[in-house]
């Protein structure tokens, strides 16, 4: 299991319950404060070991506390697209003039911002295919959450047939 993963749920920890799914968010992310490539590579890697489990079954979260998780992740979405033609300038440069030393510092400047995956923009590409994945990943578990409820309500009703 990648590092910053969060293996004990609250109660193995002996702290209460409190925001759930904002500790669930925080938890899956490696390190709170400003985000590295590594940083958005564990997070990516969790993100998307938590919709395996939804997939598989094995996690499942109420509509309310789902709800609160996806706003939580959707605001990271929404920065990115706000970002969106800021991060589109930076792939192509800084407008510096047309000189062999603009021309070199305008190379510079485009390796530091996407020249390999240390760098600000694949890290931030790592972050959002991370906050896509949770985000699927909650709406599987919301499912299965609701499969399960009925299940048990149908289970209780061959009990009761009056509940």
């Amino acid at each position: 299991m990648p590092d910053g993963f969060d293996t004990q749920s609250r109660a193995e920890k002996g702290t209460p319950a409190g925001d759930a799914s904002g500790s669930f968010l925080a938890g899956i992310v490696a390190e709170p404060g400003p985000v590295d490539a590594a940083t958005a590579s564990v997070f990516r890697s969790n993100a998307e070991q938590v919709k395996s489990l939804a997939k598989q079954g094995k996690f499942a979260v109420n509509e309310a506390g789902g709800e609160h998780a996806k706003r939580a992740a959707q605001v990271y979405l929404d920065g990115y697209r706000h970002m969106g033609r800021g991060l589109g300038d930076l792939r192509v440069g800084p407008a510096l003039g047309t000189g062999p030393y603009a021309e070199q510092v305008k190379q510079h400047v485009i390796k530091m911002v996407d020249g390999d995956e240390q760098s600000l923009i694949p890290a931030a590409e790592d972050m959002k295919a991370g906050f896509e994945a949770l985000i699927e990943g909650i709406d599987i578990a919301m499912s299965n959450y609701r499969e399960t409820e009925s299940e048990h309500h149908q289970a209780l009703r061959k009990i009761n047939p009056g509940t």
